[in-house]
């Protein structure tokens, strides 16, 4: 339980996906880095190029001794303004916010497959612990023997603290955590902080201020050293876009990829697996501000966040998968 809290502190994700601030049909003529983080828990370089339509990372942290591993390829532009990478089923998207949804292709974890790991990533971190104060809902993966997903808040303070609570919102008056944990945030100055937990270096975390919603988000990476597993953690601001119509692009923990079209409390999900064949479309309901403000709830018991900064994570049950995404 413990390593569960941690992972929501560090998976401040970015507030995932939603409404005004960003579009995926951003162009980088001379090609831009973006400091991401992947859902296996590797932090990564990761540069853009849309007038050469290029791209290339370099793993800067890894959970699975890849420190400096590098890779490129090309991109293929998609009618949806997304972008297609060479050499595996993939999507790559930037929003205008500053925002990229990615994916980089390793075997991280040594079993000689090479997989696609989905990224998030940011241009412009903030650099204080000040603009990044506030109480975030997450979800996580954190990965041991296997892996586990988990949903809850964390809240982030001014003077560099942290606490969270799995599976219950603190913003609550006597919230029923099913686990929680505290620590500490430093070196936030370099725009990129290092997450503690008992005095251990946990991972590091990226903030990202939306230029025009002002909404915060949180990246996060789990290194495995602090009992919380391998793995990511992603949050955003407990605030829904007014507006959450329209097609949210996708990556799948399981490889697969797709868009998410709403409209009202309806939603339709068509996509393609890893191996290329498509699936759906999916159909079905939505209700907001589920389990609390903030999240979204499908009528299959999915939790959602859908933020106002443009990104999206979903959480589909513990020992399921997960998705991040952006709206386009």
């Amino acid at each position: 339980m413990k390593h569960l809290t941690l992972s929501i502190a560090l998976l401040t994700l970015a507030a995932c996906g939603g409404g005004g601030g960003g579009s995926s049909t951003a162009q980088i003529s001379n090609g831009t880095t973006f400091q991401a983080v992947a859902s296996e828990g590797e932090l990564v370089s990761y540069t853009v190029d849309t007038s050469a339509m290029t791209y290339s990372y370099k793993i800067i942290e890894s959970a699975y001794g890849k420190t400096d591993v590098t890779g490129n390829g090309k991109l293929t532009r998609n009618s949806d303004g997304t972008y297609t990478p060479s050499g595996f089923n993939g999507k790559v998207a930037i929003l205008d916010s500053g925002l990229l949804l990615g994916a980089i292709y390793e075997d991280l974890n040594n079993d000689g497959t090479r997989e696609v790991v989905p990224i998030i990533g940011m241009s412009n971190p903030v650099t204080s612990l000040a603009e990044a104060a506030d109480t975030y809902n997450f979800i996580s993966r954190q990965c041991t023997s296997s892996c586990t997903n988990y949903f809850g808040t964390v809240k982030v303070n001014a003077d560099g603290t942290w606490s969270s609570c799995v599976g219950a919102n603190l913003a609550a008056p006597n919230p029923s955590c099913q686990a929680s944990a505290s620590g500490a945030a430093t070196g936030i100055s370099s725009g990129r902080a290092t997450l503690t937990l008992n005095g251990v270096a946990g991972g590091s975390m990226l903030i990202f201020k939306d230029p025009i919603t002002n909404q915060k988000a949180v990246l996060l990476d789990l290194n495995g050293k602090t009992g919380l597993g391998k793995g990511a953690i992603f949050a955003g601001s407990q605030t829904l876009p007014a507006n959450a119509d329209g097609n949210w692009t996708y990556l799948h923990t399981n490889g697969s990829n797709g868009v998410v079209t709403v409209s009202g409390t309806g939603f339709t999900d068509s996509g393609r697996l890893s191996n290329g064949a498509s699936y759906g479309p999916l159909s079905g309901s939505l209700t907001r501000n589920a389990p609390w403000s903030g999240f979204v709830t499908t009528d299959t018991g999915s939790i959602i966040i859908p933020a106002g900064s443009g990104l999206y994570a979903a959480y589909f049950g513990a020992k399921s998968s997960m998705s991040i995404g952006v709206k386009k």
